[in-house]
């Protein structure tokens, strides 16, 4: 999942107004889950049966409390991350972060390893910041180590950027990828995820410029 503050841009590869038809795996919440204003909140939970995987939210439309979002829904997502009733793992506890487009120049972000039902300083953020577009993430790894610098969502400048799964063998091909990616970029990179080495790929190819675009050439040298 990938934001910016850009109005000229798309939100997300793969938002709900741009309707990426690659990511099928995009469901809303549930009818019960009023978020109190209008606009259109995403969820994501893994649908396999392998791996552990984690879960995302994604929130575009008129400025809300985030605590709205990710606390007050009968199914939300923080609830989930202890007491998911869909998907690989009913607990994801490796960590979380928030991302959020508030009245900076970049987005905020807020990121840390303990679970997210168990961090107060998350509960007081989000008791107080409001935004009209954010991104949360809790995090079941899949190796990695638990650390914040593996916590999504990943930034760079006014972009978000946040995934759900693996890349496969990355450990292999991990070598490749990370010359794939642009020399003033590479020293950018702070943690050990397949996620973030993704991220800076697409960077590498444009995402700024053409961020779909951008993308599916990712997508594209992760397949060969």
């Amino acid at each position: 999942m990938l934001a910016s503050d850009n109005a000229g841009a798309s939100p997300a590869a793969g938002d709900p107004a741009g309707g990426n038809q690659a990511l099928p795996q995009l469901v809303e919440s549930p009818p019960g889950d009023d978020v109190r204003g209008p606009g259109r909140v995403v969820d994501f939970y893994p649908k396999v049966e392998e791996d552990a995987m984690c879960r995302w939210l994604a929130y575009s439309g008129s400025p809300v409390k985030l605590d709205d979002l990710l606390y007050k829904p009968v199914h939300s997502l923080v609830m989930q991350s202890k007491h998911a009733r869909m998907g690989v793992e009913t607990t994801n506890g490796d960590g979380f972060g928030v991302g959020w487009y508030g009245s900076g120049p970049t987005p905020g972000v807020f990121r840390s390893t303990e679970p997210a039902w168990h961090d107060r300083n998350l509960r007081e953020l989000c008791a107080q910041a409001s935004a009209g577009r954010v991104f949360a993430h809790i995090r079941a790894t899949t190796g990695s180590a638990i650390q914040q610098t593996n916590c999504h969502p990943f930034r760079h400048g006014r972009w978000l950027w946040m995934h759900n799964g693996l890349i496969t063998d990355f450990a292999t091909v991990k070598r490749d990828l990370a010359f794939a990616v642009e020399p003033s970029l590479y020293p950018l990179i702070e943690g050990a995820t397949d996620s973030e080495m993704f991220f800076y790929v697409a960077l590498t190819l444009g995402l700024e410029q053409d961020p779909r675009a951008a993308v599916a050439s990712a997508v594209d040298l992760l397949r060969m």
